[in-house]
């Protein structure tokens, strides 16, 4: 069965009109419908001035935190530059005494075939070396040091 639409109740109501010419208040009965109740757009618990605060609050929240973030990023790039620069020193040295000890090895080699003279090595040998271990190694004498 299908269902009759319902009518919507009406009131009577009472509409007073002015005439043109002021000449009386004439009443006209008129039939309203009840208007359809919107839904009332929902009010917040907080006042709008409070609303603001906490979003601002919140801001400033959000700002400390990407600062606390940037704090970090920064401090591990620093860290990871000073590692590698750590690196490149550490490798830096070690090619270093990598010369010196092939540059030794060289004329070592050519005074045990008798190409260098074994008393001129000795003599540059004594001039460059001052630690008393390092001169011992060939069997210089040891520095004169004045007593302290």
């Amino acid at each position: 069965m299908a269902k009759k639409p319902q009518k919507k109740p009406t009131l009577p109501v009472k509409v007073n009109f002015l005439s043109d010419a002021d000449q009386g208040i004439m009443e006209l009965p008129v039939f309203v419908t009840r208007a359809r109740e919107r839904p009332q757009k929902k009010t917040t618990t907080k006042p709008r001035k409070h609303q603001m605060i906490a979003n601002i609050e919140k801001a400033q929240q959000r700002v400390k935190d990407l600062e606390e973030k940037l704090k970090l990023a920064k401090a591990l790039k620093q860290k990871v530059e000073a590692r590698a620069k750590a690196a490149e020193s550490k490798q830096k040295r070690a090619a270093d005494t990598r010369r010196k000890i092939l540059v030794g090895a060289a004329i070592l080699a050519k005074v045990e075939r008798g190409e260098w003279p074994k008393d001129k090595m000795l003599e540059m040998m004594s001039q460059q070396l001052t630690r008393d271990d390092d001169r011992a190694l060939f069997d210089l004498t040891p520095t004169d040091k004045p007593a302290s």
